[in-house]
């Protein structure tokens, strides 16, 4: 949905269609992740639904099928924009990766696949501004913490 911010009145909405069911704990339901905008566009990530860009018309411009996304909590990792990509914590679960891709087209500029795990493990990210890049880093319980410079996409450091 999209309201105007002056007067609070819905200017478009837009939706995804899932077929599939989203597994979710019994006592906790599924958290959704937070859009993200650069003032052309709009991008949001529904899970296993997809990766989506609209314009600021609510017109889709473009949407990226990243594949299921099984976790007991849901899924809940907003994308951000650094420069020209969106770049999204896609996980946890036994598929997980960090992925940027074009945030005018949607094409995957770079992806770093992660050890997956069990549909019950919880992974945290934290993003920091370290100069001329960003840092993501990403805790697996009892495993690591890592560093990913957003421009070179690649590992910058493990713990």
């Amino acid at each position: 949905m999209c309201f105007n911010r002056a007067t609070g009145k819905l200017v478009w909405q837009s939706g995804v269609t899932y077929a599939g069911r989203e597994s979710t704990h019994e006592t906790n339901p599924l958290c959704s992740a937070s859009p993200v905008a650069d003032g052309e566009r709009v991008i949001a990530s529904f899970a296993s639904a997809g990766l989506y860009c609209y314009d600021f018309d609510g017109k889709e411009l473009w949407r990226r099928d990243l594949g299921k996304q099984a976790h007991i909590w849901g899924n809940g990792a907003s994308p951000i924009i650094h420069g020209g990509l969106c770049i999204l914590n896609f996980g946890p679960g036994e598929r997980t990766f960090l992925v940027a891709v074009n945030k005018k087209t949607g094409a995957t500029v770079w992806q770093v696949d992660e050890p997956g795990g069990n549909s019950g493990e919880e992974k945290t990210g934290r993003e920091t501004e370290l100069g001329r890049f960003l840092e993501h880093t990403a805790r697996h319980p009892g495993e690591r913490a890592r560093g990913i410079d957003y421009d070179l996409a690649e590992a910058c450091g493990r713990v």
